[in-house]
């Protein structure tokens, strides 16, 4: 809904903090949040959410950006492939020669 609203040229609330007020504190804002609530409803209207502006959130934010992010995904993997390939065989080597350095590859003979 918060996209929705967006496209549709509606501006979000800005959240307030209101953590350690007293209860006077919070009713005076109460009371101020909703005299300007009413100003501005008064004097702009609200933009409407049509049909197009629905069908145009669902293609761009379900469809179009998780299929677009899905080929970068692909495309930074297949990338680094021959890179990883690299890591993981040295990683195989300094293993080897750690296990002989401290005598863990020997053969114990009974």
């Amino acid at each position: 809904m918060r996209q929705i609203n967006s496209y549709a040229g509606r501006e979000p609330p800005s959240p307030s903090k209101v953590q350690g007020l007293s209860d006077e504190e919070l009713k005076l804002i109460n009371n101020d949040i909703d005299i300007l609530e009413t100003n501005e409803l008064e004097m702009t209207p609200i933009a409407p959410i049509t049909p197009g502006i629905v069908i145009y959130a669902i293609l761009k934010d379900q469809i179009l950006m998780p299929l677009l992010q899905g080929f970068a995904w692909t495309g930074f993997l297949l990338s680094i492939r021959p890179i990883a390939s690299v890591i993981i065989a040295q990683g195989q080597h300094t293993g080897i020669w750690v296990s002989n350095l401290l005598g863990l590859n020997k053969l114990h003979r009974r």
